[in-house]
Parts: C-alpha cells; structure tokens; sequence
C-alpha cells in the first residue's frame, strides 16, 4: 500500500524561498529510502510532497520536515536579530 501527504506552508515569498533551499538536499539525498519527498515553491507557498509505502515512515518524514522548518525559521529570526543579513 503506498501513502501520501502533500504539506503546503504560507509565509513571506523571501522565507519560503530560504526554506525552500535549506530543505533540497534531503530531497536529493534522503537519510532512508522507505520515503521519498519534493519539494516545491510557488511565490509564498511552500509545498512538500512525500510518499512511502507506509504510515510509520511518512509520519516519520513528516516530523522530520516540522522539526526541520522549525529549526530553519528560528535559525533565520536570530540571524536578523542580531544584524547579519
């Protein structure tokens, strides 16, 4: 049985495009093959798409992707924070 989820995000077109480009790698070199994912942006909207042949495992890509833009947003706000822009 396969499974699949698509994630979209609204925020500024300027942070989903920093999102956008922190999250690519792990879509070219994922960490496990029992998922797969895209990702994508359109104008504000970040869109991630992922499969697996599983509930475990995409509930497992899913909290990664979440833990992952949480760490990217937060890293981006005190990056401001503090001036280096």
């Amino acid at each position: 049985m396969d499974v699949g989820v698509t994630l979209e995000f609204i925020m500024e077109e300027k942070l989903a495009k920093s999102v956008y480009k922190a999250l690519l790698p792990e879509t070219i070199a994922p960490a496990t093959e029992r998922s797969k994912s895209k990702v994508m942006i359109e104008g504000k909207k970040l869109i991630i798409e992922i499969s697996s042949k599983d509930f475990t495992s995409i509930r497992a890509s899913i909290n990664s992707y979440m833990r992952w833009i949480k760490a990217i947003i937060k890293s981006i706000k005190m990056v401001k924070k503090y001036g280096y822009n």
